[in-house]
């Protein structure tokens, strides 16, 4: 019992920053003009600082080589994922505006801002490494595939350039996590002072892009928000398809114990807060992707304490 609270405490905090967006939004305390704000703040500032404090604070090679067998299995995990949704997401006829979101959605998880508190509550400290290690490539492979993905869908005109989705990549976020991985590698560290402004600059990412969902839930309007069917296929991915395979891979992999349970419960978590900003930045649509934020967030009520009970 006690863990089944303590999931849904980690995605009670979810929703309380989302409504408070909405509050903020209904007191006429957050405007249209402040949109575009937040979503430069968090994309150039708080998610950059928030990869670097991560991987320079929380993740070594020796980890790394601990790990590799989780980070290989991952990766597997995420490939598997992206191309099964991309098949979908063409079978099922979805417009530009919504086949970024609808992979991203589907392949990657919200391992930093559900996921690790979950497992943390759930397994205890010695879940960190297993956590860390999905949380690392999920992270690494959002800011690069998922990103790319992302501008591609979202090129204006309908003929999208492969050259120019690339370099729309190369932005702060990715650019950061190759910082990182690069010092992590020459064992270099900032000094404590630049480490420390890095962190208050990444505690900034989860709550400034909750409020920003909430306000577009609260701009919208609730009864504009409405589930398509391919919400229900991004639902499935999220918590059927993605836990499943990561359990196959796992005992393929000869797997098991903490560390497979560890990278279920990781890789069945909602889809990432940051991809409603990102839908917005990219062209897509905003509205889509905050309805299957919310959602997935909203089912993680149901679902993380069944699959613990599954596991367990």
């Amino acid at each position: 019992m006690a863990q089944f609270f303590s999931a849904l405490s980690a995605v009670g905090v979810i929703f309380g920053l989302v409504l408070t967006g909405a509050f903020c939004g209904w007191r006429g305390w957050m405007k249209p003009e402040d949109k575009g704000f937040c979503i430069k703040v968090v994309i150039n500032i708080g998610t950059p600082a928030m990869c670097l404090c991560s991987i320079l604070n929380q993740v070594d090679m020796d980890m790394l080589r601990e790990c590799a067998v989780l980070v290989g299995l991952s990766v597997a995990a995420l490939a598997v994922l992206l191309a099964a949704s991309l098949l979908v997401s063409k079978g099922m006829g979805l417009p530009r505006s919504k086949a970024g979101s609808f992979v991203v959605m589907s392949g990657y998880a919200n391992a930093m801002f559900i996921g690790m508190p979950v497992c943390q509550l759930l397994f205890g400290e010695a879940a960190m490494p297993y956590a860390l290690s999905y949380y690392l490539v999920n992270m690494v492979c959002f800011q690069s595939v998922g990103l790319f993905l992302m501008h591609y869908f979202g090129a204006k005109g309908g003929s999208p350039s492969v050259k120019s989705a690339l370099l729309q990549m190369l932005k702060p976020p990715l650019l950061s996590v190759l910082l990182a991985l690069a010092l992590m590698a020459l064992d270099l560290r900032p000094p404590e002072m630049v480490m420390n402004w890095l962190q208050y600059l990444s505690n900034l990412v989860t709550p400034l892009a909750l409020l920003y969902a909430g306000y577009v839930l609260y701009e919208n309007g609730l009864r504009n928000l409405r589930m398509e069917r391919s919400h229900w296929a991004v639902m499935f991915f999220r918590f059927l398809a993605a836990p499943a395979l990561a359990v196959l891979l796992c005992r393929l992999a000869g797997v098991g114990g903490l560390a497979a349970q560890v990278l279920a419960i990781e890789i069945a978590t909602p889809a990432m807060t940051q991809t409603v900003v990102y839908a917005a930045d990219t062209n897509q649509d905003e509205t889509y992707t905050l309805i299957g934020m919310a959602t997935t967030t909203l089912a993680c009520f149901v679902v993380i304490p069944v699959l613990m009970a599954l596991l367990s």
